[in-house]
């Protein structure tokens, strides 16, 4: 009997542990993006509701990097998944006949649909500022993306650097950047948190001058 009841609260304990692993597992793969095939395609789009919709292939490594910043962009315009849809196809698996109609030829591939249906190419940046930017413009809907903070280090450009950098009354630090530079992205969060060591010196100025203004 006490074997009995030992595997009986062992064997609930197993389940209960599952049915938790399983709840958490479908929290984490909950996502606001859309999918898409030949099957649902025509009940998303075309019915007075644009939206934004990537071809995408699963073995195609531009699609794997733009993937988390489409899931944000989805997250952003999720509070109006009523006026707006971002979506998400996958053309070379059951979507392959959607991507053949429209005439995707390479991953991933972004389109915008207007209300009625009718497509055409999104040829804008991918970062989530510009798809944001853009999805505001074409649908006349907000996103909840926050603004960034005011930056702790100041930029300058050729109308104001000599009056900032030459200034007898503080030392400056200055680094020189393009926004192409890799190596200066790298170095932008270290240079930030240089610039919030020196926030309050009064004597200290931190600065980064563009070569491109």
């Amino acid at each position: 009997m006490k074997a009995t009841l030992s595997i009986s609260l062992s064997t609930t304990m197993y389940f209960r542990s599952s049915l938790v692993s399983l709840l958490f597992l479908s929290g984490a793969l909950a996502s606001n993006v859309l999918d898409l095939t030949p099957d649902n395609f025509d009940d998303a789009i075309g019915k007075g509701k644009p939206g934004l919709v990537e071809f995408f292939a699963p073995w195609c490594g531009h699609c794997k990097n733009l993937a988390p910043t489409y899931e944000r962009l989805a997250d952003a315009f999720a509070h109006v998944k009523d006026k707006v849809v971002i979506a998400k196809i996958d053309a070379d698996g059951a979507g392959k006949p959607l991507g053949q109609k429209y005439g995707v030829t390479g991953y991933p591939t972004l389109k915008w649909f207007d209300a009625s249906g009718e497509p055409t190419p999104y040829e804008g940046g991918r970062e989530l500022d510009d798809l944001a930017k853009f999805i505001t413009e074409k649908a006349g809907v907000k996103s909840n993306i926050k603004p960034p903070p005011p930056p702790t280090v100041e930029i300058l450009d050729t109308h104001t650097f000599d009056e900032v950098v030459f200034n007898p009354d503080h030392d400056t630090i200055v680094t020189f950047t393009a926004p192409w530079c890799g190596h200066c992205k790298s170095l932008k969060p270290i240079y930030e948190e240089v610039a919030k060591d020196f926030l309050n010196e009064k004597n200290v100025r931190v600065i980064t001058a563009s070569t491109t203004s």
